[in-house]
C-alpha cells in the first residue's frame, strides 16, 4: 500500500500522475510502508531518492514533469517544428534534452504519446542509445524492434562501420599514415622559408610546407576526429542513409541538396559549407593533379590523396575549388542552380566564387582554400561594381577585389568551370 497522493513508477522513464482530487502528501506525510518502490535504472539518481524517500519531492517532481522545460512531448513537438535539423527533425542537442529529461521520469501519457508517434526515438530512448544511434534507428539502418540491450549492441557495431579512418597507431612521425612513400626534401619555401617535403600520393604528388602535421597531437586528432563523427551523422540523417567518415563528395553534395530541400537560405548554406570544410579538409602547401581535376568525378582523385592523422583529407586550392563546384554548383532550387560559380585563377592560386542565382550577388561568398568569405563592397568601390550592368563583369570585379585584398595575386583567368582553368603553376614556390 502506498501514502494518500504518491506516485509509482511503471516503465522506463514513467512516473505515473496522482489520481485526480488526490493531494500530494505534504512534508510530515509518512510512508505507510518502507519498501522501496520500483524505480527504472534509467532515472536519476535524484530521482530515485525522491520518489523512495520524501512523497512531498514526488509532487514536485510531477509539477516539472509537466513543464515545457522536461516533458518528452512539449521538446519533441518543440524539437520536430524546425525542417533544418537532422533525422525526423531532432538536432544532437535537442536529442541529448529530451534524453535527459526522460531519464529524469516522464507522465505516463507523455511517454505513451512518444511511443505511438516517434516509435524511433522511443526505442532509441528506452535502450540508451547516444545521438548517432539514434539517427542510425531514425533512418532504418537499425532495426527499433530490437528495443534494449539489443539495439544497444547494434548501433555500437554501426559506429565501429562508420569510421573508416586510419588508426592513430598506422600514422609515422611526419603526421601521414605510414603506407606513404618516403619524402623528397624539395628545399625551403621563399616566403616562409619552412622545409617543403613531397610525397607521391597515388597518381598525384603533393607538397608539404612545414611541420604543421607532424605536430597534430593524439588529443587534437581525437577532437578533431569526434566533430567529423557528429557531421557525418548529421549528413546521415538528412541523406536518409548511413555516411561513414571521411564522406564522399557525392554524399556531401546530397547532404547540401537536402538542406536546400529542406528550404535552408543561401546564408544557411553558406555557414554549415564552411563547417564542413573546416571539419573534412587541410590544405598542405599544393598537390599536382594527375589527371587534371575533374569537378564531375572528384571523389576518385580525392581518394588517393592521404588523411592527416585528424582525419582532414589533404587538398590544395583547385581542390576546394573543384570540390565547391561539384557541391554547391549542383544543388538545385525549383528545378533551377540554386547557385552559380565562378572561378578565378592568378599564377599561383585559385578561388570559387558562390553567388545566389536569383538574388543580389553580394549576398555571395569566396572560396579561399578552407575559408569561406562573405563578399566585400564596401563605399569606396560601390562605383566600379556598378559601372557594369552585366552580371559576369560583377562577379569578376568581387572575385578579383578579394584576390587582390589577400595579396593572392591578380587574376589572369575566370571561368564557370575549373577545367576551363589554367592550373596554377607556382601554386608552392621552391
Amino acid at each position: 500500500m502506498k501514502p494518500v497522493g504518491a506516485s509509482s513508477t511503471s516503465s522506463a522513464g514513467v512516473v505515473d500522475s496522482p489520481a485526480k482530487g488526490q493531494a500530494a502528501a505534504s512534508n510530515t506525510a509518512k510512508p505507510e510502508e518502507s519498501k522501496p518502490r520500483n524505480v527504472d535504472p534509467a532515472v536519476s539518481k535524484s530521482a530515485k531518492d525522491a520518489i523512495n524517500n520524501d512523497p512531498a519531492a514526488v509532487a514536485r517532481q510531477l509539477q516539472l514533469l509537466g513543464s515545457p522545460a522536461t516533458d518528452v512531448k512539449m521538446l519533441t513537438e518543440k524539437a520536430t517544428s524546425s525542417k533544418l535539423d537532422g533525422a525526423g527533425g531532432i538536432s544532437k542537442s535537442e536529442y541529448e534534452t529530451i534524453q535527459s529529461a526522460y531519464k529524469q521520469g516522464q507522465k505516463n501519457e507523455s511517454v505513451k504519446w512518444l511511443e505511438k508517434n516517434h516509435p524511433h526515438l522511443h526505442a532509441s530512448l528506452v535502450s540508451g542509445l547516444n545521438y548517432g544511434g539514434f539517427v542510425g534507428t531514425t533512418i532504418g539502418s537499425l532495426n527499433s524492434t530490437r528495443a534494449g540491450d539489443d539495439l544497444k549492441q547494434d548501433a555500437a557495431k554501426r559506429s565501429e562501420k562508420m569510421d573508416q579512418l586510419p588508426a592513430l597507431h598506422q600514422y609515422g612521425e611526419n603526421g601521414l599514415p605510414k603506407n606513404v612513400p618516403g619524402a623528397d626534401p624539395l628545399g625551403n619555401h621563399p616566403e616562409s622559408m619552412k622545409p617543403v617535403n613531397g610525397y607521391k600520393t597515388g597518381s598525384n604528388y603533393t607538397k608539404i610546407i612545414g611541420d604543421d602535421l607532424a605536430n597534430i597531437s593524439d588529443a587534437n586528432a581525437k577532437k578533431s576526429r569526434e566533430a567529423q563523427k557528429d557531421f557525418t551523422t548529421k549528413m546521415s540523417g538528412i541523406n536518409g542513409t548511413d555516411v561513414p567518415n571521411p564522406p564522399s563528395a557525392k554524399a556531401a553534395q546530397a547532404y547540401f541538396q537536402g538542406l536546400a530541400d529542406r528550404g535552408a537560405s543561401p546564408q544557411q548554406i553558406k555557414n554549415e559549407y564552411a563547417q564542413y570544410l573546416k571539419t573534412f579538409y587541410r590544405h598542405p602547401g599544393g598537390v599536382d593533379w594527375n589527371p587534371k581535376l575533374d569537378p564531375k568525378n572528384i571523389d576518385s582523385s580525392f581518394k588517393q590523396q592521404p588523411l592527416a592523422k585528424d582525419g582532414k583529407r589533404l587538398i590544395d586550392c583547385e581542390g576546394f575549388s573543384a570540390l565547391t563546384e561539384n557541391v554547391l554548383g549542383g544543388i538545385k532550387k525549383n528545378g533551377q542552380p540554386m547557385f552559380d560559380i565562378m572561378h578565378a585563377g592568378s599564377p599561383g592560386h585559385v578561388v570559387a566564387g558562390v553567388f545566389p542565382r536569383s538574388g543580389d550577388l553580394k549576398q555571395g561568398f569566396i572560396v579561399d582554400n578552407e575559408n569561406v568569405n562573405g563578399v566585400t563592397v564596401n563605399p569606396l568601390i560601390e562605383k566600379q561594381f556598378n559601372a557594369s550592368s552585366n552580371v559576369d563583369t560583377k562577379k569578376q570585379f568581387l572575385l578579383k577585389t578579394h584576390m587582390e585584398g589577400n595579396k593572392e595575386g591578380t587574376p589572369d583567368s575566370y571561368g564557370e568551370s575549373i577545367n576551363s582553368m589554367k592550373s596554377p603553376h607556382a601554386k608552392v614556390k621552391q
